[in-house]
């Protein structure tokens, strides 16, 4: 069965046209990481594989990954220099899977009812796609620190919220990148900006706050 036979062409056009707009913003900035937005039918028989963990994929997730597999030059870079949306990565589908399952069989994160999507270098926090939290057809994206963390935050109200929101930090000028390839951006700015495509969100807020707090737990002796 064909997973992305029920992407609706209006959805996989505009994901398609945000994909486009990261890749002309990150060759706009030198970034080389540019280089490796490819236009590939690789990612789409490996959706079938990640379908196999038995959580159901959203359409805007599967539509980023329908004409493209990701933005991954391998070790070529640092982890700063291939963050695209933002301060996180978009790796390519096999390495999604790989982790995944490395993931599952250790029982560490993601939580056997997320998808882990994608890390960062700067805060530590991972991307985790969470179909329990389906709202009106929006899959959110929770940030959090893996397999310690008792709290997680809403990063994104869902994958293409994502999209627009990284495309419109970018629009408004909100996004530099310091020498080492990290991503700056004013913190209340992106709050408001992410708040007012987001409704759900909860991690810009916290961040622009000073509040953000994923609380590790202590292990008990039985668990050391």
């Amino acid at each position: 069965m064909d997973m992305d036979q029920d992407i609706p062409e209006a959805l996989q056009q505009e994901v398609d046209g945000l994909i486009a707009k990261v890749v002309a913003f990150q060759g706009l900035h030198g970034r080389r990481v540019a280089r490796a937005f490819k236009r590939t039918r690789k990612g789409r028989p490996l959706l079938e594989e990640l379908g196999q963990f038995g959580l159901p994929l959203p359409p805007d997730f599967r539509a980023m990954y329908h004409n493209h597999n990701g933005a991954d030059p391998g070790a070529t870079m640092s982890w700063h220099q291939m963050a695209v949306f933002l301060d996180w990565q978009w790796p390519d589908l096999w390495s999604v899977i790989s982790v995944n399952k490395v993931s599952r069989k250790r029982k560490e994160f993601p939580s056997p009812d997320r998808i882990w999507m994608t890390r960062e270098e700067t805060r530590f926090t991972s991307l985790e796609l969470y179909p329990a939290g389906e709202v009106e057809g929006q899959v959110p994206l929770l940030a959090t620190q893996g397999p310690l963390s008792a709290v997680t935050y809403v990063a994104f109200d869902s994958p293409l919220l994502m999209l627009r929101t990284v495309v419109a930090a970018q629009e408004a000028g909100l996004i530099s990148y310091d020498t080492e390839g990290r991503a700056a951006y004013p913190l209340q700015d992106m709050a408001a900006l992410a708040g007012a495509i987001n409704p759900r969100q909860t991690y810009w807020t916290a961040l622009a706050e000073g509040t953000v707090d994923f609380k590790i737990p202590r292990k008990t002796e039985e668990e050391l």
